[in-house]
């Protein structure tokens, strides 16, 4: 027995996709993903990520998708684990999260410089980054890194991955952070409905709480305090401009706090436009 990549790629200009056989293992006596293999298989997508990624964007990948296949001595399938059902195996070996957070990092450098895309709903590395989540909260930051760089204007299944997040682990200093994002960096088509239908449950409930609106309010800090592209282009406006950008992002919070908190929290927040400017005064780039 044998195991095989079988890679679907799919380049810019391209009329259809390119499916690639990669041997990855020779001579399997046992049907078993486990850590070695994993490791072969990712340290592999990762190398033909790369190869397909050319300094010219023309013809860099729109999509990218595999799955794994076991394959009898005669070439007969005989198993094949499919992208989610690989990426939540090798989640759960802790030495492959480098592995894993490298992937999603190569999908990110697709055609007109977007990140590539499973198929038509799924952008590259969400069953990736979504297994890492799962596994372990500690990768929120990461998690929120990854939606920042998909496209949110075409959302499909973030609301429910970030819906059963919340319901994995709670509300909690980390997962505010998800929240706020929420409403400004990964903000896309849903994320002010997102965001009422998690106060209505049980997010308002952890408002109501000072450990709460702390917490909160300091992941919305935070949040603004990125350095983003959407916040890069936002901070190059003038200030008016600016602070209308930032006032309508914090509009959809303005219910979680009382009037002098809120106040404070804004003018933290448009004090974020002069800060931009001091930095790059002391780093010599104005």
């Amino acid at each position: 027995m044998h195991v095989a990549l079988h890679i679907h790629a799919l380049a810019e200009n391209e009329g259809s996709s390119e499916v690639v056989e990669l041997s990855v293992v020779q001579g399997l006596e046992r049907v078993s993903l486990g850590e070695a293999l994993g490791r072969q298989v990712l340290d592999q997508l990762v190398d033909e990520l790369r190869l397909r990624t050319p300094e010219d964007t023309d013809s860099r990948l729109v999509e990218f998708s595999f799955e794994v296949v076991l394959h009898a001595d005669d070439g007969a399938a005989l198993r094949q684990w499919p992208e989610y059902e690989f990426f939540n195996e090798a989640a759960s070996w802790e030495s492959l999260a480098p592995r894993l957070l490298a992937y999603v990092a190569a999908c990110a450098h697709g055609a007109r410089g977007d990140r590539i895309w499973a198929d038509c709903e799924t952008p590259a590395g969400t069953h990736a980054m979504n297994a890492l989540l799962m596994q372990d909260r500690k990768w929120i930051p990461a998690y929120i890194d990854f939606l920042t760089s998909c496209d949110l204007d075409h959302e499909v299944d973030q609301a429910g991955d970030l819906d059963l997040a919340i319901e994995t682990y709670g509300w909690h200093a980390d997962t505010c952070a998800l929240a706020a994002a929420r409403l400004v960096s990964c903000h896309g088509q849903f994320g002010e409905e997102q965001f009422q239908g998690w106060l209505e449950a049980d997010l308002g409930e952890y408002l109501a709480t000072d450990e709460g609106r702390a917490d909160f309010a300091k992941a919305v800090l935070a949040e603004f305090e990125r350095d983003t592209e959407q916040m890069r282009h936002v901070l190059a406006l003038p200030q008016e401009q600016c602070h209308t950008e930032f006032d309508f992002w914090l509009s959809f919070v303005a219910l979680a706090f009382d009037t002098d908190t809120f106040n404070a929290l804004q003018r933290q927040v448009h004090g974020r436009w002069e800060r931009a400017r001091d930095l790059a005064a002391d780093a010599g780039v104005c």
